[in-house]
Formats: structure tokens, sequence, C-alpha cells
């Protein structure tokens, strides 16, 4: 047990070590403000999704399945805004106008709305929130093709 520790810790204080943990650092910062806002989306998406469900079936309709898509979820999205940082700082550091961490940031945060905005539809009862998600979808329908 001690050799082990010393090897763990030999390896931890090792210049190659300090260096992936700095690069490490270095792709995850610029994101913290984002990644926040992206697990809070997913978090009222998923407060919203649960008081859907509770309202259209009933408590007893509510699964783990959901809660581990939204861990998938949370997970996915993390990596996704990580690589595009990665990305950006790779080859974009240079470029005003190209800014793939904000692409995809706002492409997770409006999806994330549509859903809350929907499922909020359905809890309350009120158009408005539909309105919201068909006008929002709409534009972006309209705006950006995807194939």
């Amino acid at each position: 047990m001690i050799r082990l520790n010393l090897i763990y810790g030999a390896f931890l204080n090792s210049k190659p070590m300090a260096f992936i943990i700095s690069l490490l650092i270095s792709w995850i910062s610029g994101t913290e403000i984002l990644l926040v806002a992206v697990f809070l989306f997913v978090g009222f998406d998923l407060a919203t999704g649960i008081g859907k469900v509770i309202k259209k079936e009933g408590i007893r309709k509510i699964t783990s399945k959901g809660i581990r898509r939204t861990v998938e979820k949370i997970i996915g999205f993390s990596i996704a805004i990580i690589l595009a940082n990665i990305l950006d700082q790779l080859f974009f550091e240079n470029l005003e106008y190209i800014c793939l961490l904000n692409f995809t940031g706002a492409i997770i945060l409006i999806s994330e709305f549509i859903s809350i905005m929907e499922n909020l539809s359905v809890i309350t009862g009120n158009t408005i929130f539909s309105q919201i998600k068909k006008t929002i979808s709409n534009i972006f329908k309209n705006k950006i093709k995807i194939s």
C-alpha cells in the first residue's frame, strides 16, 4: 500500500502529469458559465418534465429512466461544450467570427428552453408557453437547415 502511494504521488508530481492537468484546466476554463447555464436548464427541464408526467399520467408513472436520461444529457452536453472549447482554442482562437463554443451552447440551451416551454404548457394548461415554443421552433427551422 505504501509503495502504491509513493508511485501515485510521484506520478502526480511529475512534469508530464502537471502538463496534462494544466492542459485539461485550460480546455475547461472559459466554459464555467455556460456549463452552469446548461445544468440549470437541464434541471428546469427535469423538474418541469416530472410535473408534466404527474399532470398527465400521475405520480406512479415517474420512472428512473427519465432521471437516467437527464444524467446522460448532462454528461453529453458537458462533453460537447468542452470539445467545442478545445476546437475553438486549437483552430479558431484568432478568428472573431467563429466561436464553436457559443454556437454549441446556444443550440443546447435553445433545445432545453423549447422543452421547458412544452412542459410548462402541459402543466399550466396555458397556451402562451406553447406559443413561445412554436415561435422559437419556427424561427430556427427557417434559419437553420440541418441534414
